[in-house]
């Protein structure tokens, strides 16, 4: 669990990206970067899966590109997912849930890479955002293919917020 590539729980930290981070496995809270979130900072981080690590990031629940579950810190600069990701419940091309109390703006995300879920809440970034804040989404581009059972989405699976929007590409196969 809390299974990252570089963190596995980031509470205050901050991570900088200077160059690709590549695939992780494990069984719950998988992130890319960092399994779970709940303070951090992350910037400029672009996660590549090569072909030489089979492009994929398995694990059952709360599977994020980069975050796998996210309750508080900040995500800002170029933040991208490439490569695909197989995942059960809560599963996101940026992050698998978002759950928090506090507002949350996000810009230039891209995410490339397809998702599969066997399950439910799947989205190009998000999974889930569950939060009583408004969440702000600028400048987002989501070119991947998603499957999953339900709750599917190109932004997101489930969205439980007031969402503010601009800029969205999603050139997504559902």
């Amino acid at each position: 669990y809390n299974g990252g590539n570089i963190i596995g729980r980031n509470d205050k930290g901050t991570l900088r990206g200077n160059g690709n981070i590549y695939a992780v496995s494990g069984g719950a809270y998988i992130g890319g970067a960092v399994g779970v979130n709940a303070g951090g900072t992350l910037t400029n981080i672009v996660v590549d899966a090569p072909s030489a690590f089979n492009n994929t990031t398995f694990a059952k629940e709360y599977v994020g590109g980069v975050v796998g579950y996210m309750s508080g810190g900040t995500l800002s600069g170029v933040i991208s997912f490439k490569g695909n990701m197989v995942g059960t419940n809560y599963v996101g091309g940026i992050v698998g849930r978002y759950v928090s109390s506090s507002a949350l703006t996000l810009e230039n995300l891209t995410q490339t890479g397809n998702i599969t879920s066997t399950g439910n809440y799947v989205g190009g970034f998000f999974g889930e955002i569950n939060t009583n804040a408004t969440v702000t989404l600028n400048n987002l581009t989501n070119t991947g293919n998603i499957t999953g059972v339900n709750h599917v989405g190109g932004i997101a699976g489930q969205i439980t917020c007031v969402l503010s929007t601009n800029g969205l590409v999603n050139g997504t196969t559902l």
